[in-house]
């Protein structure tokens, strides 16, 4: 039995089930039947850390000198790097995994006979790229091809979500790319026929741009009797001009966040995904076809997902193609196939023992 001690900064016990915080759970739930594991949360309510130290000018130089990891400045403290140097050595732990490239910089106080696990998420220079593409400033992180090469040499192992990002990286580093996609619960809801088409997501610009933009050049054009539902923290992001546009048209329902995720889907005929920018996996395709929800979205969306495009995730790149597909799934024959299609593949590359394959591997060929 392996000992782990997880470090994030992701709020796992908050009231937001966020797709970062239900990946988090899964993968601790999953580690746990055969390791012990401990968890340090890193924010005030947690009281792991005090409080969140920033750069002082002397520390941002000794820093730059012995990470050579530019862009992590706002992370990093030498209090923290004290913290957790002792924290390693008390516990005796033989796994130290972090989230996200900018806690790589703790490389620096593992001890040797300790691996250094980075979990990605996403990799951060082609979801800068993404972003740039589109005039947006990624408000997460902004870092380059090299540095996030060398961040990632420096580890024991790094877990990327998504194949297309995981066939790109594997050949370009010097350490163990380990496939690790995001399961999610499988539970087959029954089909509805009631026109709803839903979008849920949470407060990041890429859900916000992506239904305003979707509802300006998508929506509008769609007969009225079907309804646009508008499910969690995006709803809280749009500007007063947006809701009041959306309110006047009519066949838009704006709900506001949700507890119960399940009786978003199960309230739904089918499901869209609108992004234009962004990368990683789009745990939003995942949870869909996991409830037997088929899922409409763009080129960007279906990234790192060819193996379910028209098998419960299709495309669309026009009000032509879109409503092509709206009036495919309306037709209750097709679309009970459809979404017992895309339950089937969700079965096959989404359930837990698939993705966790690789990672519990290499867990178990640790000495």
């Amino acid at each position: 039995m392996k000992k782990i001690l997880f470090f994030t900064d992701i709020e796992i016990n908050g009231s937001v089930k966020a797709g970062n915080v239900n990946a988090f759970n899964s993968k601790l739930k999953n580690l746990k039947k055969k390791n012990q594991c401990e968890v340090l949360v890193y924010n005030n309510n947690n009281k792991i850390i005090s409080a969140i130290f920033y750069l002082s000018r002397a520390e941002s130089k000794l820093y730059r000198k012995l990470a050579r990891l530019k862009y992590i400045n706002s992370k990093f403290s030498i209090v923290l790097l004290l913290f957790l140097y002792f924290k390693l050595r008390i516990t005796k732990v033989d796994v130290f995994c972090v989230d996200y490239i900018y806690w790589s910089y703790l490389k620096l106080i593992v001890p040797t006979n300790v691996k250094f696990i980075i979990d990605s998420h996403d990799i951060m220079h082609l979801r800068k790229d993404s972003f740039s593409n589109s005039n947006i400033n990624d408000p997460v992180i902004s870092v380059c091809y090299q540095d996030e090469i060398n961040a990632f040499n420096n580890s024991d192992a790094v877990l990327i979500i998504q194949e297309d990002e995981f066939n790109y990286i594997k050949d370009k580093v010097d350490t163990n790319i380990i496939l690790t996609p995001r399961p999610s619960n499988l539970k087959f809801l029954p089909i509805n026929m009631n026109n709803n088409i839903s979008f849920i997501g949470g407060g990041a610009n890429f859900n916000i741009d992506g239904i305003v933009n979707f509802y300006k050049k998508i929506w509008i054009f769609m007969p009225m009797n079907y309804t646009l539902n508008i499910y969690g923290m995006v709803c809280n992001k749009l500007s007063e001009n947006i809701i009041s546009e959306m309110k006047e048209h009519g066949n838009v329902i704006i709900h506001g966040p949700v507890d119960n995720v399940e009786s978003v889907y199960n309230s739904s005929m089918i499901m869209i995904n609108p992004i234009y920018y962004g990368s990683g996996l789009k745990m939003k395709n995942i949870e869909s076809v996991s409830f037997g929800k088929p899922i409409i979205t763009t080129n960007i969306g279906l990234q790192g997902m060819s193996k379910l495009k028209d098998r419960g995730v299709y495309e669309y790149s026009d009000v032509e193609s879109f409503i092509d597909l709206i009036r495919l799934f309306s037709n209750h024959e097709t679309l009970t196939i459809e979404s017992k299609k895309a339950y089937r593949y969700a079965e096959k590359y989404f359930g837990e023992n698939v993705c966790f394959k690789y990672l519990n591997e290499y867990f178990d060929k640790i000495n």
